[in-house]
């Protein structure tokens, strides 16, 4: 054990990837020999709906109540905070879950950053280090930790489950 876990200072075991004091997720050491890049084929995006471009939009679907929230490019640019907005603290939720039980559901004010990634063309989420947790199709995501989010996925922060949709727009073509 020669090194420390850099969020509760505690000393952890080599070879392990998660403080066994706090669950911290730890930095991974470089790989020693690195992997060769291939060539990526042209096109590739319209074979997966997971991409995400300006014609795209993000779709989170509320799966208690009929309510969904719509984010496009410009915005996870800027970057999206879901969470709950609470009297007497500044507004930091740009996605407001209090009015949808989110207090009693166990969201916390800010529990999940959403970002665009224009290298990779995908939406990034990373759990705020929130009070209840954050899952994905049933896999704690742990705080910091960075998840790319897939069309189909399944949220759950506290207790409150939104699916996730990826549209893309399509061209429609007059023939007539």
């Amino acid at each position: 054990m020669d090194r420390r876990c850099p969020h509760c200072n505690k000393p952890t075991p080599n070879g392990t990837f998660i403080c066994p004091a706090c669950d911290n997720l730890l930095d991974i050491p470089p790989v020693e020999k690195e992997t060769r890049m291939l060539m990526q084929t042209r096109g590739l995006e319209s074979l997966n709906h997971d991409y995400f471009d300006k014609d795209s939009t993000l779709v989170l679907r509320l799966r208690s109540r009929e309510k969904s929230f719509q984010l496009t490019m410009m915005q996870l640019q800027m970057g999206q905070i879901l969470g709950r907005n609470a009297r007497g603290h500044d507004p930091k939720a740009h996605i407001d879950l209090a009015r949808y039980d989110g207090e009693e559901l166990g969201v916390s004010r800010r529990h999940l950053h959403f970002r665009y990634d224009p290298q990779d063309k995908t939406v990034r989420i990373t759990d705020m280090n929130s009070a209840n947790g954050t899952f994905i199709n049933g896999q704690k995501l742990h705080p910091g930790e960075v998840h790319v989010l897939r069309h189909g996925d399944r949220m759950r922060v506290g207790q409150l489950e939104i699916g996730v949709t990826i549209l893309h727009a399509t061209a429609v073509v007059d023939v007539g």
